[in-house]
């Protein structure tokens, strides 16, 4: 009898060999796993793998239906991980963070992105990690460089660099003006609202 914790891969294997027989199963699985399958392979991937080795071990149709059955019957089937819903929806697209930190808390996401080649002057963005809600843009578009994005839920701090040196820099998430909470030459890496100019976790 199967465990009930077992993996999901190892279930659906299971159910397989109990009706291939341990000794087609045993075969099947050695081939996959020592000639087709990799270490960063996924579920759907496992279940390509399996039934390339049955059909290059000619196990008959019945049993690569079988197989096939078997992996379905464990939510192992093809387009698995692009229907898995909000966990791969794009929260913020075209994103680039290139010497730029991402922030979250609070039930918030803030983060930085300029265009596709970052070229552009990079602005701080921020939404819900739920993903309910718009996307707000936290930063003015003034030429600086806005980067470093940290949030508590409530505001975003950030470091915007422009050519008279950097500003910290701090709006609510409900919306507001921006306010400089400091300006000098170098900040350090990180900010964080919780904090002060001059006072470092």
């Amino acid at each position: 009898m199967r465990h009930p914790n077992s993996t999901i891969v190892g279930g659906a294997l299971w159910d397989a060999r109990e009706d291939l027989g341990a000794e087609v199963m045993d075969k099947v699985v050695y081939k996959a796993l020592t000639e087709y399958l990799t270490p960063i392979d996924g579920f759907t991937e496992a279940r390509a793998t399996v039934l390339a080795a049955a059909a290059d071990l000619n196990v008959p149709a019945a049993g690569q239906k079988a197989l096939r059955r078997a992996f379905s019957a464990h939510g192992i089937v093809p387009g698995r991980e692009s229907a898995l819903g909000v966990d791969s929806d794009v929260l913020l697209d075209r994103i680039n963070t290139t010497r730029s930190h991402l922030g979250g808390g609070g039930g918030w996401w803030a983060a930085a992105k300029s265009d596709e080649d970052g070229s552009e002057p990079y602005s701080v963005w921020a939404g819900r990690a739920d993903g309910e809600g718009q996307v707000e843009l936290m930063s003015p578009n003034d030429g600086r460089h806005h980067v470093n994005p940290a949030t508590d839920g409530r505001t975003v701090v950030w470091q915007a660099y422009g050519a008279d040196g950097v500003d910290v820099l701090a709006r609510p998430l409900a919306g507001g003006p921006v306010k400089r909470l400091w300006h000098g030459r170098n900040p350090g890496s990180s900010v964080a609202p919780t904090t002060g100019p001059g006072r470092r976790r």
